[in-house]
């Protein structure tokens, strides 16, 4: 099964971008950042929703979704068309972007019409450069823009795997946790979320970006052993302090 979805995912990738019966957006327009995730404005615009591989890598790029427009913008029922460089999911990262209406077709389109959009991905591009909020949602958030372009290039948030812990999650925890819907299915999975250190080292603020597969609650069950994290100490020299940003990712495996 692994094969066939990888073979299908290359498939649409490869596809070509330029149909002349289907126009192509070149401009995307992203929501702003949500007051927790201000922390990852090094990330630009796009902020927690960056792959995690390519933020690793501190790789660039793009992806090409087709989606249908809503009244003010929103892109529904998006898949994938290309992405560039391929194997750090920007494809699946527009989609759920697009799922979550945090970006939106720039311009004028019909309800329903059928649209190409670019979405880039750029580190260190600051949100107020790179894009703009749609309309709709431009009243009361100029001040959170301006916050967003002042920020420092390089926040970029921590890993939690490269990060010393006194406390996590132990195998226990995580057969407690489990969704008993995918142990049911037999359904393994995996959680992306993004967090803040709080004052007493634990992770606080955590917000899903990333859960696979879906409808299975392994974001939900991810969120709950977040809370079981804490650091052995501050540590300063790679940016471990109170209110830094954790990206946390976390598989859920069925027990042998």
């Amino acid at each position: 099964m692994l094969i066939i979805a990888w073979a299908a995912l290359m498939a649409v990738a490869a596809s070509d971008v330029d149909d002349p019966a289907i126009p192509l957006i070149e401009e995307v327009r992203f929501a702003p950042l949500l007051k927790l995730e201000r922390v990852y404005t090094g990330l630009g615009p796009v902020g927690p929703f960056f792959p995690v591989a390519a933020v690793d890598a501190r790789k660039n790029g793009e992806a090409v979704i087709e989606c249908r427009t809503g009244r003010s913008g929103e892109l529904k029922r998006c898949k994938v068309i290309a992405e560039t460089p391929a194997r750090y999911d920007f494809g699946a990262a527009a989609v759920v972007m697009a799922e979550r209406k945090r970006i939106f077709a720039a311009g004028d389109h019909a309800p329903g019409e059928l649209v190409r959009v670019r979405v880039p991905f750029r580190l260190g591009v600051p949100a107020a450069v790179q894009a703009s909020p749609p309309p709709a949602e431009r009243s009361g958030s100029s001040a959170g823009s301006a916050g967003q372009a002042s920020a420092p290039s390089d926040n970029v948030p921590l890993q939690a795997k490269n990060l010393e812990w006194e406390r996590r999650p132990t195998g226990r925890d995580f057969a407690l946790f489990f969704p008993s819907n995918a142990m049911s299915a037999g359904v393994e999975g995996r959680a992306t979320l993004t967090c803040r250190i709080s004052g007493e080292r634990t992770l606080e603020g955590c917000a899903v970006v990333d859960e696979t597969p879906h409808h299975y609650s392994f974001g939900k069950a991810a969120i709950t052993l977040a809370k079981k994290f804490k650091l052995k100490s501050e540590q300063r020299e790679i940016g471990a302090v109170p209110g830094a940003g954790v990206i946390l990712s976390l598989k859920f495996n069925l027990p042998r």
